[in-house]
């Protein structure tokens, strides 16, 4: 069964839009250190819920030489706008070059404007119940996904594959603050551990980013797939997913329109219910 990922989120987004009415309005910032037709795609998916919600969004673009020093510099004109700040939400958009610095950036923006929860602080926020506890969204659309399937993970085989920043950690966080066991494996991983582990995956979270290397052969029928690796193949969004798996799996989530959606919502959810 696909999982309509754009169909969850727009029910979220019913559920949220009936807080806003006891907000003042929010303003968020989406800065961009390069620009791929893959990141402007994220981006403006982001802008028009952002818009939906009433939410006042700015799309910054750095420009000039691209290094550490010059990207903080950037960053810090964003977080001291006004005297207490002008942004309620900043969001980095990934990834960032390859020269810059992937934990001196995020580490930069504050736990209380970090509602990506891609920060160290704000990381820490989350697993330990901090003071602002956003939860990240790719982490809530797993959730969604799974309370989606009604699968009880009781003795059940969860895989990460990949420990990425954007999925991998942020997977493995969640499993871990709801004390589910899993195991993840990465390019690191021996092969025929990988295969062994992939083929008895009861549940399987992927953000490789390798467009659609898992095959039907390599996993067992029933399994749930979710589906949050992206890249581009002949100037199209694909997943890490190949279609063939939806003829033995019991639930999978399409690229685009399964977690994308949903991590989206979970954005701006952030944002609205911690006022």
């Amino acid at each position: 069964m696909i999982i309509d990922g754009r169909k969850l989120a727009e029910e979220i987004e019913r559920e949220t839009n009936d807080k806003l009415e006891k907000i003042n309005q929010k303003k968020v910032a989406f800065v961009m250190f390069q620009n791929t037709p893959a990141i402007e795609q994220f981006v403006q998916m982001k802008m028009k819920v952002g818009t939906r919600f009433g939410i006042d969004c700015s799309i910054l673009k750095f420009e000039g030489e691209i290094n550490n020093k010059n990207a903080i510099k950037f960053l810090e004109k964003i977080l001291q706008v006004g005297p207490k700040g002008f942004y309620d939400g900043v969001v980095v958009q990934l990834p960032l070059p390859k020269n810059l610095s992937l934990d001196l950036i995020l580490n930069k923006i504050p736990a209380s404007l970090d509602i990506d929860v891609l920060g160290k602080e704000a990381i820490k926020n989350y697993l330990q119940a901090g003071p602002v506890n956003f939860v990240p969204p790719i982490a809530n659309a797993i959730d969604e996904i799974l309370k989606f399937t009604k699968i009880d993970l009781l003795n059940k085989q969860v895989l990460i594959i990949g420990n990425g920043r954007l999925v991998g950690q942020v997977a493995s966080f969640y499993f871990s603050k709801n004390k589910i066991p899993f195991d993840m494996v990465t390019e690191k991983t021996e092969e025929n551990i990988y295969k062994e582990k992939l083929k008895n995956a009861d549940v399987i979270i992927s953000g490789v980013g390798q467009p659609h290397f898992i095959k039907k052969e390599m996993i067992k029928e029933g399994v749930i797939i979710i589906d949050a690796g992206t890249s581009e193949q002949s100037g199209k969004l694909v997943g890490d997913v190949d279609p063939s798996c939806e003829e033995i799996a019991s639930f999978i989530t399409p690229v685009p329109g399964g977690v994308g959606p949903l991590a989206v919502i979970s954005l701006f959810k952030n944002l609205i219910l911690n006022n």
